[in-house]
């Protein structure tokens, strides 16, 4: 194609170009391209959409926006500057962010891959097992103190390879390099061979959060972070969702914790609940019916409960019932437990759940006692559970008033 009109696209070869092409991880750049108006009708606007390499040659790949463009053709090349500054962000980080992690991790951690995007910084590393959360916020510490540090970034063009692996510069397995390389330096930290754009000092980072790690493969790790302004969108969002959560537990920021905790037990007391509920009423089917004098009195055991459940299953009983007296026990940890239900309506008729659970937890070694409608009781001996629920019917024969 020997020229572009608006709407075309179109892959553009410069003499010489100032955009980066994607290499190394870092995506190429983008931007526009613009001709001087010598001739207004001959004025061409072309958006760079991404750079790449190829055969040796930058391929600018654009759409034309407006006017026409010939080849031959002298343009004004101008690169997203905002974009890139994204980028080199991402991109010195990256390096800082390796020599964290050898020294948080050790020795043994090399790149094994990475994306360096105005958005996103991706870096794969050699690691067996997931890093642990204070492993993270010391290499998070790292990295920012030598980003709040200030510390120029050094760049070497044309070094002899033998001259860089003599000063220990790291270098990407598997890539292959020439007699010279190009080296960047945050001197005292971080020394690697690169041909990617960086910063000036390391300040210009702004700040750094790793936002996730995760394995992608057999002994490689993958971490996910931010640099800039992408950090602030991240704590932004971060101080949104809380803000979000504290109106929803009825909190504030600093106490989601606390909130939290308290519906966790909260839930798992009303679990528990439910499922006492759910055992009360089978239990409570097993429970024997007595006629005593005219009243309805139901003995039972619930092998190895507790008190609450007991209780429960009193409760429910007496409820089904109507009008009943309901004397349960269960013996557990080498005790005895036993738990009085008296209806209302009995009550007036001198039984009394107190007294009634006091005298049975006599025959088990213990004692007890509580209101008329609702009492406990505990004994020392738990063999003795069924022996003193046999005396339930003589105990409530007495109290009753006729």
């Amino acid at each position: 194609m020997g020229s572009a009109k608006a709407g075309d696209e179109v892959e553009i070869v410069l003499d010489s170009t100032p955009f980066y092409a994607e290499s190394g991880g870092q995506v190429g750049d983008q931007g526009t391209f613009s001709t001087v108006a010598g001739d207004v009708t001959c004025a061409a606007l072309l958006k760079v959409i991404d750079t790449v390499k190829t055969s040796g040659y930058w391929l600018h790949k654009a759409k034309a926006l407006e006017g026409e463009l010939h080849v031959g053709s002298e343009v004004f090349a101008s690169v997203d500057g905002s974009r890139r500054r994204h980028i080199i962000r991402n991109h010195t980080s990256t390096h800082l962010l390796q020599a964290a992690l050898r020294e948080v991790l050790g020795a043994h951690v090399h790149q094994k891959g990475s994306l360096v995007s105005p958005t996103e910084l991706r870096f794969d590393f050699t690691h067996t097992q997931p890093m642990t959360i204070d492993e993270i916020r010391r290499v998070e510490e790292l990295v920012n103190a030598e980003i709040l540090a200030d510390v120029p970034v050094s760049i070497y063009n044309d070094v002899p390879i033998a001259q860089a692996k003599e000063r220990g510069a790291m270098a990407l397995f598997g890539e292959k390099y020439g007699d010279t390389v190009r080296m960047v330096e945050i001197p005292g930290f971080s020394m690697e061979l690169c041909g990617g754009i960086h910063l000036e000092r390391t300040s210009q980072a702004g700040m750094f959060k790793i936002l996730s790690e995760t394995g992608v493969g057999a002994g490689v790790r993958r971490i996910q972070a931010a640099t800039g302004k992408s950090t602030l969108d991240y704590l932004d969002g971060l101080e949104q969702r809380n803000l979000h959560l504290a109106s929803i537990l009825r909190s504030n920021t600093r106490d989601l914790i606390i909130a939290a905790e308290k519906l966790v037990k909260e839930k798992a007391e009303l679990q528990k609940l439910v499922q006492q509920l759910r055992s009360s009423g089978s239990q409570s089917e097993s429970l024997q019916s007595h006629d005593v004098q005219g009243i309805t009195v139901l003995i039972g055991i619930v092998a190895n409960s507790d008190v609450e459940s007991l209780s429960a299953i009193a409760d429910k009983t007496a409820q089904q019932k109507g009008s009943a007296v309901v004397v349960i026990g269960t013996a557990k940890d080498g005790k005895a437990q036993f738990v009085a239900k008296v209806t209302q309506d009995l009550i007036p008729r001198g039984l009394h759940a107190g007294n009634i659970v006091k005298e049975v937890a006599k025959a088990a070694g213990g004692g007890g006692g509580g209101r008329a409608d609702f009492a406990q009781a505990g004994g020392k001996d738990a063999d003795k559970v069924s022996e003193a629920l046999d005396l339930v019917i003589s105990i409530v024969s007495s109290q009753i008033k006729n």
